[in-house]
């Protein structure tokens, strides 16, 4: 693969995971117009934290990775490895997303006190 095939790649790739994380936060968020509402509504149900939620989303695509590289084969035939991973690069990038939104609001909240 030459660099120009793996930006290809990429762009190829991340256009790929838009278009899978609009549909998945279509069904998880509900039309909510909070887009990490799932993961806040999982840790009120099982008292623990949106970033504990994302870590175990992750965990199980790490998991399912690990078992198909000791295995050469995956269970599941509805999710190939390549959805695993654009799955795990997903999580990685809304987990992302998710502490910069925290970041914001605390930093409005500290300026709105210190207003």
């Amino acid at each position: 693969m030459s660099n120009k095939d793996l930006v290809e790649f990429f762009e190829n790739e991340t256009t790929r995971m838009v278009e899978l994380m609009k549909k998945k936060n279509a069904d998880y968020a509900g039309g909510d117009s909070d887009p990490f509402a799932n993961f806040k509504r999982v840790g009120s149900f099982k008292s623990t934290t949106p970033e504990q939620g994302f870590f175990t989303r992750m965990t199980d695509k790490v998991s399912r990775i690990d078992s198909f590289i000791a295995n050469g084969k995956l269970q599941v035939k509805d999710e190939s490895v390549k959805d695993t991973l654009r799955d795990l690069a997903n999580y990685s990038l809304l987990f992302m997303a998710y502490l910069e939104s925290e970041q914001m609001r605390d930093n409005n909240e500290r300026v709105q006190i210190n207003s």
